[in-house]
């Protein structure tokens, strides 16, 4: 993170339209992380309007689970919607794409191994 922190801002309890209207700024931020889904109120129009004027942004859509599925009727909307998904569990990744791979892969091993163990 120190590399990166004066290319990261965190904005708190920010509303879908003041991060629209932070995203049409000059420089805004290329990559938007919305943490969690359930937490902004967002529906399914209000992600499509998003991601249709906000082309060339990528976003990473965090959701609260119920099970191994997203928790909700829009994050299972956006869920087949989106190119690239990747459920997390106990510290491994398990990804699902249309442009292939799809391996499990472990995100932390010390913390994998105390749940293991």
């Amino acid at each position: 993170m120190d590399d990166v922190k004066r290319k990261i801002i965190f904005l708190d309890k920010m509303t879908v339209d003041d991060l629209k209207l932070f995203l049409t700024k000059r420089r805004s931020a290329d990559i938007v992380i919305i943490d969690s889904l359930q937490y902004t109120g967002m529906n399914y129009r209000d992600y499509k309007e998003m991601i249709d004027a906000f082309r060339t942004k990528m976003f990473i859509i965090i959701s609260h689970a119920d099970g191994r599925e997203p928790a909700g009727r829009v994050a299972k909307s956006i869920r087949f919607d989106v190119s690239v998904k990747i459920r997390i569990e106990g510290f491994k990744a398990y990804p699902v794409s249309r442009y292939g791979g799809g391996e499990p892969f472990v995100i932390w091993e010390e913390g994998l191994t105390k749940i293991i163990n």
